[in-house]
């Protein structure tokens, strides 16, 4: 079995699509299509933590802080009821002061 020689992940992504020929299908060079799954990646990636900070479950781009105080990363243990209700008692508090 061949071993990759590429540094980068893209180098060696590079070099699999040229292995198994997945650049003839569209007739585009094996370094382009490379570059292209990379970027998809990371737009993928982006994606995903957009969505996390979008539901809460992301704060300041760090995994794990909800903005309901959850212990760890990706284990709410609050429910919608907990959510709202955490709300409220923000809400009450901030007229208090």
């Amino acid at each position: 079995m061949r071993t990759l020689t590429g540094d980068t992940f893209k180098e060696a992504l590079t070099e699999v699509i040229n292995r198994f020929s997945q650049e003839n299908g569209s007739d585009t060079p094996d370094y382009i299509l490379a570059e292209y799954l990379v970027d998809c990646l990371a737009k993928f990636n982006k994606a995903v933590n957009d969505r996390e900070v979008h539901l809460g479950r992301l704060s300041n781009g760090v995994p794990g802080e909800c903005e309901y105080n959850c212990k760890g990363a990706g284990e709410h243990t609050h429910s919608e009821s907990a959510q709202l209700s955490s709300n409220k008692d923000t809400k009450e508090s901030d007229g208090d002061e």
